[in-house]
């Protein structure tokens, strides 16, 4: 209350309030028209969650690139509601919609993490079996070549045996590389929901959102700084435009009357 009491004090208290004119009061009314903030464009990014019921009377996801096999939720945008901040129930209407984004959001992001992390798991196991396979690898060319030396009937298998495991290790090593570009696939996209979570944060806490509640004092606090200002810029356009009224006013006078009124 002392903080209300401070600005309508400063406000009551402006020095030359009584020189504010009507120039000064229209030119600074056109200045606020100009300058007026535009409307934000309501579309936000939006992911689609495989499975997920679409609930009525929301705006439909739509999707804005190819499925990849490497994402666990396409990617999109979402219309929200129009003049949120002029009709009470489209702003709740927004609001419901950008919270249940955001937790849509958080989902995709941990379904991405679960599926990088299990990636990283099977890679664990394949390159534990790239290793001991290639011990066998070992084994079996020795032996391929000690019954090769000898004429050994048995060369021949074990040459085959050796060929097949060869082969393996590299299929293993072809599923490794594979796995590791989509690890890093993942951690982009794991980057790319972060920076839509941040869009949803920034338009929860938009001046015509119901979040962050805001309580009466920073409602009147932010009226009396617009007011303030409005004035302080009608007293300057006043300053400046009034002397240059006043000479336009007498020039057309005499302009017309030349003999006198």
């Amino acid at each position: 209350m002392d903080r209300l009491i401070t600005l309508l004090q400063n406000l009551l208290s402006l020095n030359k309030v009584a020189s504010v004119s009507l120039p000064g009061v229209f030119s600074a009314l056109a200045i606020a028209i100009l300058m007026w903030p535009p409307r934000p464009i309501d579309e936000v990014p939006c992911v689609i969650i495989p499975g997920q019921i679409q609930i009525a009377n929301v705006p439909a996801c739509r999707p804005t690139a190819n499925e990849q096999r490497t994402r666990a939720c396409m990617l999109g945008t979402r219309d929200l509601p129009n003049r949120p901040w002029f009709e009470p129930e489209a702003s709740k209407n927004s609001q419901l919609v950008l919270d249940r984004e955001k937790q849509n959001i958080a989902e995709c992001v941990e379904n991405e993490t679960s599926r990088k992390g299990e990636e990283k798991a099977r890679n664990e196991y394949l390159t534990q079996d790239v290793a001991d396979r290639q011990k066998l690898s070992t084994v079996l060319l020795d032996t391929y070549t000690a019954y090769e030396k000898s004429n050994n009937p048995l060369a021949g298998q074990f040459r085959a045996k050796w060929e097949s495991n060869s082969k393996a290790i590299g299929d293993i090593r072809e599923k490794i590389l594979s796995n590791e570009q989509s690890i890093r696939d993942r951690d982009r996209n794991l980057t790319e929901l972060a920076r839509f979570d941040k869009i949803i944060s920034e338009r929860l806490a938009d001046p015509g959102r119901l979040r962050p509640r805001q309580t009466f004092d920073d409602v009147l606090i932010a009226l009396v700084n617009h007011v303030t200002g409005f004035i302080l810029l009608a007293i300057a356009l006043g300053v400046v435009i009034t002397p240059l009224a006043q000479a336009g006013a007498a020039g057309f006078f005499d302009l017309v009357f030349r003999e006198g009124f």
